[in-house]
């Protein structure tokens, strides 16, 4: 009886090693999945940049609109990792080698994105610029001559 409690407990090491094999292989894809959604993120901002200074609208949006489904892509990928990280990673050393790749690709992100907001926001200053100076013009409020203004400008003082 005492034997049976304990296999109840502790499961077959022959039913669980396969299982944790799987589980271990399907979060090693899920990681290089991650590695790969990034690389491809870091393709699409340096694309961004070269739209944000060719001044190409319709190109920055849509980057913009990948940019967005690769960021969701990478959010459900972590959500499935995390709770497999937690549970199947063997050692602290496969563990420290996935964290450090991925990080380095986040961090090269970061920094990416950052200078491609800088860089727009620069080329919008810009714009914003060119449209004072076109607001500026002398001669887009000034009326015609021939215009009729509906009010006399001379007056006769002679009687």
């Amino acid at each position: 009886m005492v034997a049976a409690r304990e296999r109840l407990v502790q499961p077959d090491d022959e039913v669980q090693t396969p299982q944790r094999v799987a589980v271990l292989k399907r979060f090693w894809e899920l990681v290089y999945a991650q590695q790969e959604r990034f690389r491809l993120y870091l393709v699409v901002l340096d694309k961004q940049r070269d739209a944000i200074e060719r001044g190409s609208i319709e190109n920055i949006i849509a980057y913009i609109e990948i940019e967005e489904k690769i960021m969701a892509e990478i959010v459900s990928i972590r959500k499935v990792i995390g709770p497999l990280e937690a549970s199947y990673v063997e050692s602290p050393e496969e563990d420290r080698i996935q964290a450090s790749v991925l990080e380095v690709l986040k961090g090269e992100v970061v920094i990416r994105s950052k200078q491609n907001r800088e860089l727009l926001g620069k080329r919008m200053a810009g714009l914003r610029s060119e449209i004072q100076a076109l607001r500026k013009n002398p001669y887009t409020g000034r009326l015609s001559v021939y215009a009729d203004p509906g009010v006399s400008s001379f007056l006769d003082m002679q009687g």
